[in-house]
């Protein structure tokens, strides 16, 4: 149908936040996580989907799999490898010549895995560097520390 490319970023922000939740545990919600995963691989795969599309499911992605780790906390070494690979494929993407306009993005998400780069700074960045038409569209539904996550659940 018709849609703008930017109208799942919301929807994104909001499986990020619930990922992010106490009440999410990465077991016992395996198979939703999984299915939101494979979205995820569906956008970067298709030709449908725009550039910064794609750049925002992969830092989505990386995101999601950042609070994952963090959850799990335990000694990972093959899952910390291929948490070194996924960041670094992203990482070769600005090589190439779909993703070369977005230089700054790149820049930004080098703090993806720091802990102080959190959803709200994922968020701006995504809206601001990939989709700045978008930004005040999405600004009223996307609000940055608006509400304490423990209020909202």
């Amino acid at each position: 149908g018709n849609y703008r490319s930017f109208d799942v970023l919301p929807l994104w922000f909001f499986v990020l936040r619930l990922v992010e939740s106490p009440r999410f545990h990465p077991v016992q919600c395996q198979q939703d996580a999984w299915k939101f995963l494979n979205y995820l691989k569906i956008v970067l795969d298709s030709k449908q989907f725009d550039a910064p599309s794609k750049l925002a499911a992969k830092a989505v992605e990386i995101f999601f799999f950042r609070i994952i780790r963090n959850k799990s906390g335990a000694y990972n070494p093959k899952g910390d490898a291929a948490f070194g690979e996924m960041i670094k494929n992203f990482f070769q993407m600005k090589n190439q010549k779909d993703f070369k306009n977005y230089g700054q993005f790149f820049v930004n998400a080098e703090a993806i895995t720091n802990a102080m780069y959190d959803l709200n700074s994922l968020q701006r960045d995504i809206l601001s560097l990939l989709f700045p038409t978008a930004q005040p569209l999405l600004q009223k539904v996307i609000t940055y520390n608006s509400m304490d996550d423990r209020d909202f659940f």
